[in-house]
């Protein structure tokens, strides 16, 4: 079996695949930013969290 690709055919699967390219490399770009990205401290993730005091500690607390 013998595949025939016009010129038309043949400069847009070209176009096409180097959108593909450009798209992946971009965002494998994107992918290595993030893995390169300071992580924030540990103590600033724990001030993040809600702690919600138990009923004993706001009758002492008051």
């Amino acid at each position: 079996m013998r595949l025939v690709l016009s010129e038309e055919d043949l400069s847009r699967h070209l176009e096409y695949s180097f959108w593909y390219l450009a798209f992946a490399i971009t965002d494998f770009q994107s992918v290595l930013k993030l893995a390169r990205a300071p992580s924030p401290p540990l103590e600033s993730t724990l001030g993040r969290t809600a702690v919600v005091p138990s009923a004993e500690r706001v009758e002492r607390v008051a």
